[in-house]
């Protein structure tokens, strides 16, 4: 996750020229009347690829400020987390006899 955060945090940082941030992970967009997010996607085995939607990308914690929705997980070893804003839209599949997980796009 620390990668990913690096690549989107530097892609948002292009978007904005003047590079004003708020924290490290936290953007000001005041000075902007509109902004384009970038496309973030998720591979997962078997060749399935989740696109997320802006709102699992960035989190706006006011008018004019938003925030990676990303947190690291300490080590690239460690075990990832695809956590519930990243999976909003979606539906959850669960086959338990099959011990398979599965996204399906338009949900909720």
């Amino acid at each position: 996750m620390k990668i990913l955060r690096r690549i989107l945090a530097r892609l948002v940082r292009e978007v904005l020229r003047e590079k004003k941030r708020t924290t490290e992970d936290s953007f000001d967009f005041s000075n902007y009347t509109t902004v384009t997010i970038p496309t973030v996607s998720f591979a997962f085995g078997g060749g399935v690829k989740i696109d997320l939607i802006p709102l699992g990308i960035l989190i706006s914690v006011c008018s004019t400020v938003a925030c990676l929705a990303f947190a690291g997980n300490g080590d690239a070893t460690d075990t990832g987390i695809f956590g519930n804003t990243q999976q909003l839209t979606f539906e959850v599949v669960y086959d338990v006899v099959g011990g398979k997980l599965g996204f399906g796009a338009a949900g909720c």
